[in-house]
């Protein structure tokens, strides 16, 4: 049900591209296969879209980044693209806001969390210029998103993650191929995952098919408003 990492750096480079972004930085983690394969995705469709690119990696050693924003701030860049999970990024984030940085932020799938690492007195309004791409919205209007979180909520007494709608949706893209191909045979549920359409999930609006075990759907674009994370109008 999870599209391709290097599908969201490509979404993500061309939704900068349409917001007139012109001159980027991406600092990642070099430690980790998820945050470089964004990288590669991110900086090649960036530079097709004659968008500007220079990077930054740093590794698990570095507690503090300061050192890292100088560049940034000094260079006028109109995006900062960090494709790392929240542990990290909240760190990343909260140290270039504070230390002047007036750009825009965008991120990953990773980010799911990131405002649960903010302390009791943060100021979190920098969050505002941040935005991050996922599988799932929890607060979507869509049907049946709202009656996938209100029944999650009644069961389990929480909000579902991006992870449990990425399990539901498995489940049902397996029923769906079951049902298409009318049989439980191996080779004939496999050609019926690779050849439907699917539809009335959670982690996609619309309906989408399969392209080398790729799903076909749009990623989410979420941001914040008023320490609450919001779907960004496209």
């Amino acid at each position: 049900a999870c599209f391709f990492d290097s599908y969201q750096g490509t979404f993500m480079a061309e939704y900068a591209a349409t917001k007139g972004i012109k001159k980027a930085y991406v600092l990642y983690n070099n430690d980790e296969d998820y945050s470089k394969g964004l990288k590669d995705a991110f900086v090649e469709t960036a530079q097709a879209k004659s968008v500007a690119v220079d990077t930054a990696a740093y590794t698990k050693q570095d507690k503090t980044f300061d050192a890292f924003w100088v560049p940034i701030i000094a260079g006028g860049y109109d995006c900062v693209y960090v494709p790392d999970y929240y542990e990290n990024v909240y760190n990343i984030l909260k140290t270039g806001y504070e230390k002047g940085y007036k750009g825009v932020c965008y991120g990953c799938d990773g980010w799911d969390g990131l405002i649960t690492q903010a302390g009791p007195n943060d100021d979190i309004s920098f969050l505002e210029n941040c935005y991050y791409t996922n599988q799932f919205f929890s607060d979507s209007e869509n049907i049946n998103v709202k009656t996938f979180v209100e029944k999650y909520q009644n069961k389990y007494n929480e909000i579902p993650s991006t992870f449990a709608a990425l399990g539901y949706d498995a489940v049902y893209i397996a029923i769906q191929a079951i049902e298409k191909a009318g049989s439980l045979e191996y080779e004939e549920v496999i050609n019926a995952l690779e050849t439907s359409v699917f539809s009335n999930l959670v982690t996609s609006i619309d309906s989408f098919s399969f392209d080398d075990g790729n799903p076909l759907k749009d990623a989410f674009i979420i941001t914040f408003k008023d320490g609450k994370e919001v779907e960004a109008i496209n």
